[in-house]
């Protein structure tokens, strides 16, 4: 039997704390030439997790904004969504 757990996190949040901890990470290896690679290593990973931080808020809100306005029409409800439509026959599709 398989089983396993559901966790629910606010996953802007939870990226943006694995970027601060690599931050810190960058920290222990700013001072050592030596490690170079690892401080790049570090802070690469810290302005990826901050960007996709960034992207996961603007994604979270604009599913907020379309589940509290039911009444929006398709074309902005497929703009927020990042769905692509196109016009066929003068519909939209």
């Amino acid at each position: 039997m398989v089983g396993g757990y559901i966790l629910a996190v606010n996953l802007p949040n939870e990226l943006l704390k694995d970027a601060v901890w690599h931050l810190k990470q960058a920290k222990f290896y700013a001072t050592d030439k030596s490690k170079i690679f690892e401080l790049w290593h570090e802070i690469r990973s810290a302005v990826v997790f901050s960007i996709t931080s960034v992207e996961a808020f603007f994604n979270m809100v604009a599913s907020d904004h379309i589940n509290k306005n039911p009444n929006l029409d398709l074309v902005t409800k497929g703009h927020l969504s990042e769905k692509q439509y196109y016009i066929s026959k003068g519909d939209i599709k």
